[in-house]
C-alpha cells in the first residue's frame, strides 16, 4: 500500500494469477506496516484477484525465509515441490516472471 514498486507490480502478477490460474498460484504478503490499509486497498484495485494476500510477521518472518534481504519488493519463486527456485528483490516484469514459471512447467 506504500511502496511505489510493489503497487506497480501488482497487476502483472494478477495477470499471471488468472492467465496460470490452473498451474501457478500467486501470494502477496503485505509487511506489518502495511497491515492496517491493506483490506481496503485489495478491495478497490483487485476485487476479482486470483491473488491470495496474507499479511507477514511483524519480523517479517515470510520474507526473510524466502530469501528477502532488506529490499521490497521481493519476488520468490518455489517449485511444485516448496523448493524455492528463484528470489531477489526489486521491481518484478510479467516477462520475467511467465519467463521463470514456463520454465518451470516444461
Amino acid at each position: 500500500t506504500w511502496c511505489p514498486p510493489c503497487k506497480a507490480e501488482l497487476p502483472d502478477f494478477d495477470r499471471i494469477a488468472t492467465e496460470y490460474s490452473d498451474d501457478v498460484v500467486i501470494i502477496a504478503a503485505h509487511d506489518y506496516s502495511g497491515r492496517e490499509n491493506a483490506p481496503h486497498y485489495v478491495e478497490t484495485n483487485f476485487p476479482e484477484t486470483n491473488i491470495i494476500f496474507a499479511y507477514d510477521s511483524y519480523y517479517g518472518d515470510a520474507f526473510f525465509a524466502a530469501g528477502g534481504t532488506r529490499y521490497v519488493p521481493m519476488t520468490a519463486v518455489l517449485d511444485q515441490r516448496g523448493v524455492i527456485v528463484y528470489s531477489d528483490s526489486g521491481l518484478m516484469t510479467y516477462e520475467e516472471l511467465t519467463g521463470i514459471i514456463d520454465g518451470l512447467l516444461k
